[in-house]
């Protein structure tokens, strides 16, 4: 007959149950002489040891304060006194503690040591209040010490006696505790010996199948869906192996199916084992939703705009998130497209403090706002105009502001030159700086200028001035200058020798000097 797994379970579990009422019958039995046992250590053994103990000490605090009195001459008497007190406090709980013959024995002994003690203590007393302090020493050290050993030695004795009573009592209790704990073990042992062999028994049929179904469900819980199960039998487990492996199956085309669309092929086809297939049904649908998302990003990475995608609902994240951005990247593309036009009125608005490529875009505009600003009022001659650069990183920025500094210095060696200050330096900030460059071989040109037109002004004629080129004006000027003086000056050499055949062409009807040596020549004939 089979049984199913249920009445396997149940069956094996009674035995146990019954051999585990008996072990708890053997453990009650033997709780109760434990307890028995331990109430004769803790209310009588230790607690008249304790007082035995101390019993003890009180005797040599006895004798002590004793002897403190008789060396300090009476002194020390109140704490005798106090001392005694505390000695007979201490025997009278050792009198209650002791119930035997033997501890009577011992008590009694105690106490007549201690009367005996305290007799002699009397004239010790007597000699100390009657200053005979020396015979007073003589019987605290001499009789006094003989019965105070006596005493304590009475004392010691039942200390020993009483810690033997408790070594005895321990000693049963220990008995007592290690019987019950084998009767116990043994019990035990036999419960667990028959349950270990039904358990056996039961595990021999059942933990093959659970085992299979435990690694299987291990796997897919770490989602490894490459499990196989295989059991035959025809009770539950045998079906439950059956429904699982039809599960991981299912499972393995679902991951199958997920990996190639996790790896971006969405050409995939998932057929839902039914109308209730939830998991195959959502695949299905969301293959095609993919397929749709994919070809708009493909559109909007194109660089197609135009693309219009319809979220499937209100929670559609991904579909909603897509019109969001296509909407926002057409407004971002419309606002570059007038930027590159160099239209600076354009508005951006932010979608949010995070957008970082709306307020990129707001900061972009405000920023080439201020360079053409910059650049126009550059270009209309005004060189007051500061740029401050956003960062050290800002080149267009940096740019500015070294193009105004450099228009700025080149305004002012310009400014002095068209006084008359030729003594200005300009540096050139490299070889390639054109406008520097120009201003330095204008400046020497000037300078080279200047200083022929100082010889010609202080009479000397023979200074020679090499145009530039056939373009430079003012060079050629000066050479059509300095040959027209010397024409005049040998004319007027020969006119003081007295040569008055000197013939003089002015140059044109405005030449004044040409014309003044003509008439002076004709003059000077006549």
């Amino acid at each position: 007959m089979t049984l199913s797994v249920r009445n396997r379970l149940l069956g094996g579990f009674a035995v146990p149950v019954v051999l585990l009422l008996a072990v708890l019958g053997v453990a009650l039995l033997g709780m109760h002489n434990l307890a028995s046992r331990t109430k004769t250590i803790t209310d009588v053994s230790t607690p008249k040891l304790a007082s035995a103990l101390e019993l003890k000490f009180s005797a040599a605090d006895l004798n002590g304060w004793q002897t403190a009195y008789v060396l300090d001459r009476g002194k020390s008497r109140a704490d005798f006194v106090k001392a005694e007190a505390a000695f007979r406090s201490d025997l009278a709980k050792v009198v209650a503690l002791s119930t035997d013959a033997f501890d009577q024995a011992g008590v009694a002994a105690i106490g007549k040591h201690f009367e005996a003690f305290l007799a002699l203590d009397v004239p010790t007393w007597n000699d100390i209040k009657a200053e005979d302090y020396a015979k007073a020493e003589q019987i605290a050290l001499g009789p006094e010490i003989a019965v105070y050993t006596s005493l304590f030695g009475s004392i010691g004795s039942y200390v020993t006696q009483a810690h033997d009573e408790e070594v005895v009592a321990v000693s049963s209790f220990n008995s007592g505790k290690r019987n019950a704990t084998i009767i116990m073990a043994v019990v035990a042992g036999l419960a667990a010996l028959i349950a270990a062999i039904i358990a056996l028994l039961l595990a021999g049929r059942i933990t093959s199948a659970v085992n299979q179904l435990l690694r299987a469900a291990r796997g897919i819980a770490r989602g490894d869906v490459n499990q196989q199960v295989a059991v035959t039998s025809k009770d539950e487990l045998g079906e439950t192996a059956a429904a699982v492996q039809t599960m991981i199956d299912y499972l393995k085309g679902m991951a199958a199916a997920a990996g190639r669309i996790a790896g971006g092929d969405l050409s995939v086809s998932v057929q839902p084992a039914s109308s209730e297939d939830a998991l195959g049904n959502a695949f299905v649908g969301m293959a095609d939703y993919l397929k749709g998302m994919a070809g708009a990003a493909g559109r909007i990475a194109g660089g197609d705009l135009s693309v219009s995608v319809e979220p499937v609902s209100s929670e559609d994240a991904l579909g909603n998130a897509f019109v969001g951005m296509a909407d926002y990247l057409k407004g971002m593309a419309g606002a570059a497209g007038r930027i590159a036009e160099g239209d600076l009125s354009v508005s951006v608005e932010p979608v949010s403090s995070e957008d970082a490529l709306g307020n990129a875009f707001v900061g972009m505009a405000d920023y080439l706002k201020g360079m053409a600003g910059a650049a126009g009022r550059i270009a209309g001659g005004d060189l007051t105009v500061s740029v401050e650069p956003v960062s050290s990183e800002d080149a267009l920025g940096n740019a500015f502001v070294g193009m105004a500094e450099y228009l700025k210095g080149m305004a002012g060696a310009a400014g002095r030159i068209a006084e008359g200050d030729l003594s200005v330096s300009v540096e050139p900030v490299s070889s390639e700086d054109a406008l520097g460059n120009a201003f330095v071989g204008m400046a020497d040109y000037l300078k080279g200028m200047a200083g022929a037109a100082g010889r010609i002004a202080g009479g000397d004629l023979t200074v020679s001035v090499q145009p530039v080129s056939s373009e430079d004006a003012l060079g050629n000027a000066f050479v059509g200058m300095a040959e027209y003086l010397k024409g005049m000056a040998g004319a007027a050499g020969r006119i003081a020798d007295g040569d008055l055949t000197v013939s003089v062409q002015p140059v044109s009807s405005e030449d004044a000097l040409g014309n003044a040596f003509v008439g002076m020549a004709e003059y000077l004939k006549g």
